[in-house]
């Protein structure tokens, strides 16, 4: 989890895409390693996979949310410059 909050730092979020994107890199390959690793293990390690796919998957929509959020107040944004200023 700590890992986690380093990459994300919720406090100062704000649509960060890039930053989701680097901590759903960061867990695909440690939920890759743990699961090769852990394959043949109890299931503590089955419990411990199962969790850091959730995380995973918990970010990948992230990311999503994320990006659509961030092409949203692009838009939204850049809709108000093209407007006429009315005198």
């Amino acid at each position: 989890m700590a890992v986690l909050f380093l990459i994300l730092q919720p406090w100062s979020y704000s649509r960060s895409v890039v930053r989701a994107v680097c901590a759903c890199a960061v867990f695909i390959v440690w939920t890759f390693t743990a699961f090769v690793a852990g394959v043949h293990g109890g299931p503590i390690v089955g419990a411990y996979v199962t969790w850091l796919m959730l995380v995973t998957a918990g970010l990948l929509v992230l990311v999503c949310v994320s990006g659509v959020a961030r092409w949203w107040w692009h838009r939204r944004h850049r809709d108000r410059s093209a407007m006429p200023v009315s005198q």
